[in-house]
């Protein structure tokens, strides 16, 4: 009995004080009401806000150390260089259009450049004076490249040749004088790196005409530029229509002397399937 009159005379007070500072009463509390359940539910929250941002940052840390694969894979698949498998394919293709056209019925794998995929020589032998019988193809960024081709036995003198693993591959060939023009390759074009034409000028009572690079120069000077480049470069192949011919090269006296040294057979379309499987 003494405790309940001390509870109501608590009750009356707390009621007396918030009347004066103007507040508003609060609800009837009973006898019921558990004050530790009430401050446990408040003091869930900021654990539940800790929680959740330990998730978070365990999430982004999981990217984070993630991210570093999925970069590595992009970038493998964002390579555009050329597999063995792309350009045996594209030979093959383009082997298959040579001999169903007419155009060519010999072919070899050829090492111009040094690099890891092989040029494709391809020659026909059927003569025509009308359209080209030698053809030298190479593989670059997944596309096949035409690097050059040429009438051969079409017109005298013309020819394609390459030094093997030196990256120099020559066209010769002119409707008058004598023409050498050396390339090498580079991004899967020729580039040129010297052109030597000399021949008998009309316009000077058939007298001769020298041209290094397309400008005009005295013999002495031609003759040393072409000595020096052919010093540097005695061995070539010449793609043939019948056969390629391994050549010693000299220049002497303003001309270019080619010695046979060897022979490399072509293959058939059969035989160059079989080694493009």
């Amino acid at each position: 009995m003494k405790k309940r009159i001390l509870f109501y005379a608590a009750c009356i007070t707390v009621s007396a004080m918030l009347t004066a500072c103007g507040g508003e009463q609060p609800a009837e509390v009973t006898s019921n009401a558990e004050p530790e359940a009430v401050t446990e539910e408040v003091s869930e929250e900021p654990v539940a806000e800790e929680t959740d941002s330990a998730e978070t940052e365990n999430v982004e840390a999981s990217v984070t150390e993630d991210a570093p694969a999925a970069d590595e894979d992009t970038a493998a698949s964002e390579d555009t260089g050329s597999t063995p498998a792309d350009y045996k394919q594209l030979y093959m293709a383009e082997i298959e259009k040579l001999k169903d056209a007419g155009d060519a019925d010999q072919f070899a794998l050829v090492d111009v450049d040094g690099d890891e995929i092989p040029e494709l020589a391809a020659s026909s032998l059927e003569g025509s004076w009308d359209k080209d019988q030698e053809f030298l193809y190479t593989v670059a960024d997944g596309e096949l490249v035409l690097l050059a081709s040429d009438i051969a036995p079409g017109m005298e003198g013309h020819y394609i040749a390459f030094h093997e693993g030196g990256n120099v591959v020559e066209q010769s060939g002119a409707a008058m004088g004598e023409s050498h023009n050396y390339f090498e390759i580079r991004d899967g074009k020729l580039e040129p790196i010297l052109s030597l034409f000399s021949y008998e000028d009309p316009q000077k009572d058939y007298e001769m005409s020298y041209l290094v690079d397309e400008k005009e120069t005295d013999e002495d000077s031609f003759n040393k530029a072409a000595e020096e480049f052919i010093s540097s470069h005695e061995s070539m192949t010449k793609l043939l229509t019948e056969e390629m011919s391994v050549c010693t090269v000299s220049f002497k006296d303003g001309l270019w002397e080619y010695k046979e040294k060897d022979k490399i057979a072509y293959k058939s379309f059969e035989e160059i399937a079989k080694e493009l499987e």
